[in-house]
Formats: structure tokens, sequence, C-alpha cells
């Protein structure tokens, strides 16, 4: 394999020109940059600049006017919806600042409810999710219902729903923005220690510098331009 072929296989993103309007208002502007394996990366910059339209674009859940996103060479803007739901399902996983856990399912039941839409085999479901639950430290929670938890141990069952599919990439909206200081350190301090070792990049979008601080390099997001 060249050394070419090797640096395109290592880029789980490359977005080229990305343009987005909301009627006359432009909330993207050519917006390019590269996102590589493992690299974990946090986009600041004022309300309304484009942060939260970017990370939508980039998981599928919303759509560009006009530009290329590459995940791992494909091109999503040109991918049918089934193709989209399916790198959403497997490996473009999203933690929130509101952790939009399922109210009527156990801790266990959320964290489990994305390898129910893979059809993982009961036994191998349950294994890697008692993984991932001593991994947050949520063991002793498994069998409370969200209304029943903290808002620290919401967002760790939430982080727990984003990895348990070994996904390549997490996009990560203000995860903090909803915690006091004291449990937004923990969160960070988790997600850093949960992401590196498996190789996830992060794109994390937050107004906190010291979240911000956990990423390896910041890009500032201002009227719809990323300066990387």
């Amino acid at each position: 394999m060249s050394s070419k072929e090797t640096d395109r296989s290592d880029k789980v993103y490359q977005v080229e020109k990305l343009h987005k309007r909301y009627g006359t208002s432009v909330v993207l502007r050519d917006v390019s940059f590269e996102l590589a394996s493992g690299a974990m990366t946090a986009i600041m910059g004022p309300s309304g600049s484009g942060k939260s339209t970017l990370l939508h674009c980039l998981g599928g859940v919303d759509k560009a006017d006009s530009g290329s996103i590459l995940f791992h060479g494909k091109n999503m803007m040109c991918m049918p919806a089934h193709e989209i739901a399916e790198l959403r399902r497997a490996q473009i996983a999203s933690i929130f600042q509101f952790f939009y856990l399922l109210p009527t399912l156990t801790v266990e039941e959320n964290i489990a409810f994305p390898l129910q839409l893979q059809s993982m085999p009961g036994r191998q479901r349950k294994e890697r999710v008692a993984t991932i639950l001593s991994q947050v430290g949520m063991e002793e929670r498994k069998d409370a219902f969200p209304n029943q938890l903290s808002g620290g141990e919401q967002q760790r069952a939430a982080i727990a729903r984003a990895l348990i599919t070994r996904p390549k990439v997490i996009l990560a909206d203000e995860p903090t923005g909803n915690l006091d200081s004291q449990n937004g350190r923990r969160i960070l301090d988790l997600m850093r220690e949960l992401l590196c070792p498996q190789n996830i990049a992060l794109l994390l979008v937050t107004h906190s510098e010291e979240a911000a601080a956990i990423c390896h390099r910041t890009w500032k997001m201002q009227d719809g331009n990323l300066i990387t």
C-alpha cells in the first residue's frame, strides 16, 4: 500500500467547501477540514456561528447545500438515506448536552439499544454492555430508569450508549453544558480515558475552555467560517 493510500485510510472525515443556508441566512461558508482517526478536536465560537449545524451535517441529520463530506473515503452527500442510517447506527455516534435517554428503558436497556438495532445476539450484547457499564462506573445503576439518575449519571449512560457500537467518531455537542463544574470535569476525564485507547476520533463543540483542553487542537468558528 502506498503512503498516499495509507494517509487516506487514516482519515475519518475529509470535508470540502461545505455550504449551508437556511432561507437567506448562510450558516456554513465553504467549510473544509480533515479529521484523522484518534484525533480529538474542539470547535469553539459564539452561539449561532454554525457549530451545531456542522455537526448535524457530519452526522447525517441535516444535509448541506453543496460541497462534499467523505467518511472513510465515501461521500455522504451522495449516499441514500438507508446508508446514512447504517453509518449512524454503527460508525458515527453522538453525545449531546441533553441526554436523550429513553425514559421507559433502564440504563442497561438504553445502552444495549443500539446493539439491538444491529441484531447482535443476546449473549454477545450482554457481555459488551457489562464491559461498558464497568468502564463508566454504572454497574450498580444498571437497573435504574433515567428519572432516577443524577445529571452526571445520565451523561455517563449516554457516553456508554454512544461507545457501545465501537464507532469511528464521536460528535459531541456541549456534552458538559447541562452539568455542574464537578460533574463536567468527571465527564471530560471519562471521555478522554475511553476514547484514546480505542483510537476513536472526537469532534467536540463547546463554549468551555476546560472542555476544549482535553482535545489535541481547537478550531474557531465565526459567521459560518471554520478557522483551523
